[in-house]
């Protein structure tokens, strides 16, 4: 039996959410135990993650966690790892894991966690912990840090364990309807495919081929895609269809012809046989190529190390395929979905990582309490404008501003 304590901000809808999810489903299944502590409130999710793990909000300032607190508080009882998924949340975990003395990991799951957005009191922080301590989803995740950091990076890859469900593969509920295609995933300003492929429909559109693309998901993206669907009059063929329940997954895929897009989302409509197309992330059309293709583990990474398509030729690709090479598509993509990414599999590798106790030193303790601070200072300017109403006044003028 395993007690692991996930340290995240807030169980909005995305990728990482559902890794935590499917850790405590996955745990609460085999006898081990999930705590999870969250750094900035609730979130959608945070009711169903509380049916299969004890979860903890902090709203205290990460400084004011100490050896007494976690010692008198029976939510840190029985924990034998503490593992990280944010960025903000490394301080808090590695004073956690050094007041119980217990193992310390730190995930990444997207190429830009420690980039230029991040605070440098965080990459500071993380770029001082042992490699040894981090994972990372896929190659180029590793990659693109080294490349952040401008030094090698000696670490190990633990993908998402996305497969959870085995009925979800069966071709045989799939009922794909032809030129049907699918997007699911937070409308994030780096997925652009989102725009790319509104713009596909219109041009296969004027070339007398009617696709419906249907997308779910919500984010900052979204007024720019209604913009340009009414641009391209094509209120009839490209619907925005809001959130989608996970639950629902299922019944919306098996309609799919054609999937377009990234991560867990991607992964899990290949698993149920739609051929998908892996959009790279912040580009203008292109693709990574099918997620049938030599892509390892880099489920939408722009990277040099991939041949590079484009959307549209790999949608015309499929549209062109006899239905018995469709039905082989299908199934292959079916079969490595498995192979790659069947939590059962991927949680056993987990347990068989390396587990490192952090040692204590001078440096290390300097920025641990600076990204402390920094948090702290964070969390503070987040309340006292909230109380002010400036967050609200904030979103008005930003609202403005893209209307324009």
């Amino acid at each position: 039996m395993k007690n692991v304590l996930v340290v995240y901000n807030q169980m909005n809808t995305g990728g990482i959410e559902t890794l935590i999810l499917r850790f405590g489903y996955y745990f609460k299944a085999n006898g081990h135990k999930l705590k999870v502590i969250l750094t900035d409130g609730g979130g959608s999710l945070l009711n169903e993650l509380k049916t299969i793990a004890d979860v903890k909000l902090c709203n205290s300032i990460t400084l004011s966690i100490n050896q007494k607190t976690v010692g008198n508080d029976p939510f840190y009882e029985n924990i034998d790892e503490v593992f990280t998924l944010c960025p903000e949340g490394n301080a808090l975990g590695l004073r956690i894991s050094l007041f119980l003395k217990i193992p310390f990991k730190v995930g990444v799951y997207h190429p830009e966690d420690y980039g230029a957005l991040t605070s440098r009191f965080y990459r500071s922080l993380f770029n001082e912990i042992p490699d040894s301590c981090k994972l990372f989803m896929n190659d180029d995740c590793l990659i693109s840090h080294e490349r952040i950091f401008n030094r090698k990076i000696n670490s190990e890859i633990w993908p998402l364990p996305v497969i959870v469900d085995p009925g979800l593969g069966q071709e045989k509920q799939r009922e794909p309807k032809k030129n049907k295609i699918i997007s699911i995933g937070r409308f994030d300003p780096f997925k652009t495919y989102n725009l790319t492929t509104i713009e596909l429909v219109s041009h296969f559109k004027d070339k007398g081929i009617l696709l419906k693309y249907d997308l779910y998901g919500y984010g900052l993206l979204e007024d720019k895609m209604k913009s340009l669907i009414k641009k391209h009059h094509l209120i009839e063929d490209v619907v925005i269809k809001g959130v989608l329940n996970y639950s629902d997954l299922k019944n919306v895929v098996k309609e799919a012809y054609i999937f377009v897009g990234c991560g867990t989302a991607a992964i899990e409509a290949s698993y149920t046989g739609v051929p998908t197309i892996i959009a790279a992330l912040g580009t203008n059309g292109l693709s990574n190529g099918l997620f049938t293709d030599e892509i390892g583990f880099n489920i939408g990474e722009q990277t040099n190390s991939l041949k590079t398509h484009t959307i549209e030729e790999l949608i015309e690709y499929i549209l062109n395929l006899s239905d018995k090479e469709y039905l082989e598509l299908s199934k292959k993509h079916t079969e490595i979905a498995k192979n790659r990414y069947e939590a059962t599999a991927v949680f056993e590798k987990y347990f068989k990582l390396p587990e490192v106790k952090i040692t204590l030193n001078t440096r290390l303790k300097l920025k641990i309490f600076t990204a402390s601070l920094y948090f702290s200072l964070y969390k503070l300017y987040k309340i006292f404008t909230k109380t002010l109403g400036l967050q609200k006044l904030k979103k008005t003028i930003k609202a403005g501003i893209n209307k324009v």
